[in-house]
């Protein structure tokens, strides 16, 4: 419920574009992490599949979700990227997704769409 309460209160807000950061293994991403990891995450995983939906369903701002893999807490490694690809998994620093989140809020391309992020170096698939 905090996501859904967060985009609520930007529209609200009138904020004009809303970045929510989410997980691999969310909607059509599951299988990019595995029966057995999705079956331990699952609960917050339906949780973030729903703010998700509530997100791409208003039209009142712009949006974009990033899905991060496995997160670490490597320092800035600056090799993290974003892709609409959906079997893409790996790991991905804390500070790179929070890179890649301010580039999307700032970048009319990101708009609209839901992107994984990943460390180009820690791909695992």
């Amino acid at each position: 419920m905090g996501n859904i309460n967060m985009i609520q209160a930007a529209l609200k807000k009138g904020v004009k574009k809303f970045v929510l950061v989410t997980s691999l293994g969310c909607g059509e991403t599951k299988d990019a992490i595995g029966e057995k990891v999705y079956s331990v995450l699952k609960p917050v995983l339906v949780e973030k599949d729903k703010a998700e939906a509530a997100l791409m369903a208003q039209d009142q701002m712009a949006w974009t979700i990033i899905r991060p893999g496995g997160l670490t807490n490597d320092p800035a490694s600056n090799t993290g990227v974003l892709t609409e690809s959906v079997q893409v998994a790996g790991s991905i620093g804390r500070d790179d997704v929070a890179l890649l989140a301010v580039k999307a809020l700032f970048s009319k391309k990101a708009d609209g769409k839901v992107l994984s992020a990943v460390d180009s170096n820690k791909l695992t698939a």
